[in-house]
């Protein structure tokens, strides 16, 4: 398979976790009122493509040979592999994007190399101890979020603003200053987003194509930035307004929580999912003001979203190889 069709998929999935992600980051803010849908969504886009650029190559190696050998397998094999796997995830995301369900990328990427992998009869190769490895960010990650939002959120019960001590679920806060400060966060979950997650878009090809990571993370981003502006507000309604109702100062505890989470599993190198973390982060300030304040059916629907992604992926991967490999036969 020539390498230029390989570029196609990655273009898809890199525009659908813009669409998808871009709530991650910016969809507390939205929710709260601080940023209008469109400031988020070009607040995002930068600070995303920022992101990529300065940390973007570290998850992209994790994801290029972390999971299969994609370098030290036969071209044949290792495109047609690519192919099928970026093809399954981005598919995937696409349709959980339209049913604005904020769905896990890496999940979709890490499933759809799997089950290419299986299907290429490559199981022995597959390292199940990294994908063990990156399983177990998925697990902790929101449970990590959940906590920590909690925590700081009753923390911060009260906290002093001058000479005022005043609710953290009181919105009478300097307006001036809660717009400051949620934007921030805001820019920082988005920063943390563009380094990890670009890796979900751009980390299978660099393990096929001799192009330097640097080059495909600032590739990734910029496409991911198109994602955002052209099809984000979707998701990001769900995650600012459906699970629970945000207040500037709930939505800067979350978006806070979610990017420090992020940002340690990107220093990591592993693909954890921004989603997990930010919806983690959100109930986590929402059971904290109790269960009525959270919509728990949403919740319980997005979950069961993440635990489907990558067996979905990873089984429309295996068909999408067998059936190239028989297109390419037929064809030789």
């Amino acid at each position: 398979m020539p390498a230029a069709f390989l570029i196609l998929p990655g273009l898809l999935m890199a525009w659908v976790i813009g669409a998808n992600d871009a709530a991650n980051s910016m969809g507390t803010a939205v929710g709260s009122g601080v940023r209008t849908p469109r400031q988020g969504a070009i607040l995002a886009a930068l600070f995303g493509l920022a992101g990529t650029v300065a940390m973007g190559g570290r998850v992209v190696k994790t994801l290029g040979a972390g999971i299969l050998p994609l370098p030290a397998l036969p071209e044949a094999f290792a495109h047609v592999i690519a192919f099928s796997s970026l093809t399954a995830a981005g598919l995937t995301v696409l349709i959980c994007t339209g049913l604005h369900l904020p769905v896990s990328t890496s999940h979709a990427v890490t499933g759809g190399l799997i089950g290419g992998g299986i299907a290429a009869g490559l199981r022995p190769l597959i390292n199940w101890g990294e994908t063990a490895r990156i399983f177990l960010a998925w697990v902790f990650t929101p449970v990590a979020a959940f906590l920590l939002a909690m925590v700081l959120f009753r923390l911060g019960r009260f906290f002093k603003v001058g000479k005022t001590m005043v609710r953290a679920g009181n919105p009478h806060l300097p307006e001036t200053t809660v717009k400051i400060l949620v934007t921030i966060t805001g820019c920082y979950m988005a920063f943390s987003w563009g380094a990890n997650d670009v890796a979900n878009a751009t980390g299978v090809l660099s393990g096929v194509l001799a192009v330097p990571p640097l080059l495909l993370a600032f590739a990734g981003g910029a496409v991911m930035g198109c994602g955002v502006l052209v099809w984000g507000k979707k998701v990001m309604k769900t995650i600012g307004e459906k699970i629970t109702r945000l207040n500037p100062v709930t939505a800067l505890t979350a978006e806070f929580v979610a990017g420090v989470v992020v940002h340690f599993f990107t220093i990591a190198g592993l693909p954890v999912s921004t989603t997990h973390a930010i919806v983690g982060a959100v109930g986590g300030v929402g059971f904290s003001r109790g269960k009525k304040a959270v919509d728990s059916f949403l919740l319980w629907e997005i979950v069961l979203t993440w635990i489907l992604t990558p067996f979905f992926s990873g089984s429309l991967a295996f068909f999408l190889y067998r059936l190239l490999r028989l297109v390419l036969s037929v064809v030789r």
